[in-house]
């Protein structure tokens, strides 16, 4: 499924999610204007989800102790909506 060309669609407009992390964020289920708290975020699955869920309004300060994970794999710009903010702190 890694690698897999889909026709038609930008670089970066698409994230493969693992289910685990699809599963946290509808547990968790925050409502649009929630402020939520991700503190294993990368490489940034969960909390796309979790952005995605509160229709992109509200708040996601996501942190990740791994600092390489968070370099790597983490997707700049993944959150982008209307007043979603995303705030990242590498090394904690």
């Amino acid at each position: 499924m890694f690698g897999v060309m889909y026709t038609g669609v930008l670089p970066g407009s698409i994230m493969m999610q693992h289910l685990p992390s699809i599963v946290a964020a509808m547990a968790l289920a925050p409502k649009p204007r929630s402020r939520v708290l991700d503190m294993c975020s990368a490489p940034g699955g969960k909390t796309t989800m979790l952005a995605q869920i509160m229709q992109d309004h509200g708040e996601i300060v996501a942190f990740d102790r791994t600092h390489v994970k968070v370099t790597t794999q983490l997707c700049e710009g993944c959150i982008s909506g209307n007043d979603a903010k995303s705030k990242t702190n590498y090394g904690v």
